[in-house]
């Protein structure tokens, strides 16, 4: 069984941040900034004991998340991971300190979030700060060295095969994609691995992308919602009433008559276990929540009506719906610490260690019943 969580680096401040931003701008600037939209709207999301950590300055926070993880049943965090052309890279003290530390002991992977740098904090995609440009092949060349430092580490997480599982979460932006895996997949083995494990992280419902890569994740909310858009009878058939409710959504905000997307976490979750899986390369995921009313204000995207209770129940229909289709049970969980989305397992004033504790109960139960 592995359940691994995304892992959002952004908890300290960093030149590039603090010239586009103000001087300390953080995750944590954007979480505060949350207030209600609605009556009964779980706005702002904050952090138990109002422990706004600093990633770099409070050196021990790692080592606590790690703890913590392994305590309540998270194998693995998969860090985003930013690079751009020429080597430019954001937030990467995080991920260069485990990697330089041992002692921080706990499997990881990457993800490189291959999107540009935009003001999509705020909610202003259209404003990009630094451009996704893919570079040439001597970038390509430097990224993939960038990463093997990673791969030799014996935390870092591979498959059943030995090779380290990198997963990219837009890959259909890449012009140049076959190029790029091929390139990347040759300096790998030349590293002494059999070879990479590439993975989809977002919805992808082109085929002729996804079937590029080894696995590819239903990253949730995002992988349910999307289906609507994709394929409504599919969506109709696995859950008429989630169809129809993001419909109406979208259709209530096209017609300005609410500025916000508002749909049910439970009818959302029930869409979710619902959905048949098409390939053992497909991966589970399970997300604890998501609203990003701190980022979006009016125009957020809000999945209402979260619990712990509702959340593990969900975690355990999604670990068994992997161990039934030959896997062993692995899901990505949306999120350790997007906390400005609205989905954390990590400990907050509303709910405390709830969620953590109803992600321990759900492995325990769903160990328990395959023994």
């Amino acid at each position: 069984m592995k359940i691994i969580a995304f892992y959002l680096p952004q908890f300290h401040s960093f030149p590039e941040n603090d010239g586009w931003w103000g001087k300390g701008f953080t995750e944590w600037t954007n979480t505060k900034k949350g207030k209600p939209n609605f009556r009964g709207h779980y706005q702002p999301h904050t952090p138990l004991n109002e422990h706004y950590y600093d990633l770099v300055k409070e050196p021990e926070v790692l080592q606590t998340q790690i703890d913590l993880a392994k305590e309540y049943g998270v194998d693995g965090f998969c860090f985003y991971h930013y690079w751009f052309a020429h080597g430019k890279k954001l937030m990467e003290k995080p991920i260069e300190r485990i990697l330089d530390d041992k002692t921080l002991n706990i499997p990881f992977c990457l993800c490189w979030a291959n999107e540009n740098w935009s003001r999509r904090w705020d909610g202003s995609e259209q404003s990009v700060l630094i451009a996704q440009d893919y570079g040439d092949k001597q970038d390509r060349k430097n990224h993939i060295e960038y990463l093997i430092k990673f791969f030799l580490d014996k935390r870092y997480l591979k498959d059943e095969k030995g090779q380290p599982i990198l997963l990219i979460y837009k890959p259909q932006l890449i012009e140049n994609l076959d190029m790029l895996l091929s390139e990347w997949r040759e300096a790998v083995i030349a590293a002494g691995f059999p070879g990479v494990c590439f993975v989809c992280q977002y919805p992808q419902n082109d085929r002729n992308i996804r079937d590029k890569f080894d696995h590819w994740i239903d990253f949730e909310p995002a992988a349910t919602t999307s289906i609507p858009g994709d394929d409504f009878m599919r969506a109709l058939k696995i859950s008429p009433k989630y169809a129809v409710e993001v419909g109406i959504t979208k259709a209530l905000q096209l017609l300005k008559i609410r500025t916000f997307k508002k749909y049910s976490y439970t009818d959302a979750v029930k869409a979710s276990v619902n959905r048949p899986m098409e390939s053992e390369r497909e991966w589970v995921g399970a997300f604890t929540g998501w609203d990003n009313t701190a980022r979006r204000g009016k125009n957020s995207i809000v999945y209402d009506g979260s619990t712990p209770e509702i959340f593990e129940n969900y975690v355990k229909k999604q670990l068994k719906k992997s161990i039934q289709s030959k896997q062993e049970g692995i899901v990505f969980i949306n999120a350790w610490n997007e906390w400005a989305e609205g989905a954390h397992l990590e400990p907050d004033e509303k709910y405390g260690f709830r969620y953590l504790e109803a992600l321990k109960n759900a492995r325990i139960a769903v160990q328990e019943s395959y023994e």
